[in-house]
């Protein structure tokens, strides 16, 4: 976006601007495999402009 957008991990206090080609990653887990509650996140409105996202997860084992 031309303005606002950004990721925001309120809990680890940690903003993230929304750059045009750029990319976020991120664990939701420890390495002790339990939540890590500082990976909440969230998108601040797009002011001007418009913002894209893709959602890739990566698993510790198979799927399905």
């Amino acid at each position: 976006p031309d303005e606002g957008g950004a990721t925001v991990f309120p809990k680890a206090e940690i903003m993230v601007p929304a750059e045009r080609l750029t990319a976020v990653l991120f664990w939701s887990m420890t390495p002790e495999t339990e939540l890590d509650w500082e990976s909440l996140h969230g998108g601040m409105p797009v002011v001007s402009g418009v913002k894209m996202a893709m959602t890739k997860w990566m698993r510790i084992n198979q799927w399905g």
